[in-house]
């Protein structure tokens, strides 16, 4: 089994590709979901958390009161290293736990989503990272954003013509003797080039106007 280790911060995609990820098979294992499992009524963290800080961060009927924990961590980066130092154990026992499952239920790739992950530290957890393989994901996601971009556009563009609405500048009105050259030019009795000559257009632009009305003839 494979595993790869996907990390970012807030709104760089991380949680699009783990969906994509996801739907094309991959086993997902999101760390922020387990590490909120470890605080939640009865969590393998509590009674450590007890230990460490105290009753005063539980509330009267057990549960943990967040708030208070949160005054305590952000105010000194000793206790903020101290709540880590408990935590970062029983996080990984809970993602090893979760990727020995995958593997015995048969999964061929397993994606460790986490808001930090320190590829040199966690290497023998991740087995081998594959920067490559969520580059290939990225691309892959950008390139269906380009088309969805462009879909959208197209169904835009349609719907708006469907109401009459024109898109582009507007054509310049036709030489007063286009009419004549045209039917010169129609029947053969004057090339393309003496044709636009005549009429002060390029040739090029003679030629689309006149097949232009041609093909309103037939």
């Amino acid at each position: 089994m494979r595993i790869i280790g996907l990390t970012g911060g807030i709104a760089c995609g991380k949680s699009t590709i783990s969906l994509t990820l996801k739907s094309l098979g991959a086993t997902i294992i999101d760390g922020d979901q387990l590490s909120r499992a470890l605080t939640q009524p009865g969590g393998l963290a509590l009674p450590a958390i007890r230990a460490e800080f105290g009753s005063e961060v539980f509330h009267a009927d057990g549960t943990l009161d967040r708030r208070a924990l949160g005054s305590l961590i952000f105010a000194s980066d000793e206790r903020r290293h101290a709540l880590d130092d408990l935590m970062q154990p029983l996080l990984r026992e809970m993602i090893e736990r979760e990727i020995l499952r995958a593997k015995e239920g048969g999964a061929k790739i397993c994606v460790l989503d986490m808001p930090l992950l320190d590829t040199r530290r966690d290497r023998d957890l991740l087995g081998t990272f594959i920067a490559d393989l969520v580059l290939q994901v990225l691309s892959f996601i950008a390139q269906n954003e380009r088309e969805n971009i462009r879909r959208r556009q197209a169904e835009g563009i349609a719907a708006a013509r469907l109401r009459g609405i024109r898109f582009g500048r507007e054509p310049r009105p036709l030489p007063r003797n286009f009419v004549e050259i045209y039917e010169l030019w129609k029947t053969g009795a004057i090339p393309t080039t003496e044709a636009a000559k005549r009429c002060g257009m390029a040739r090029s632009t003679f030629r689309y106007r006149a097949e232009s009305i041609r093909k309103n003839d037939c």
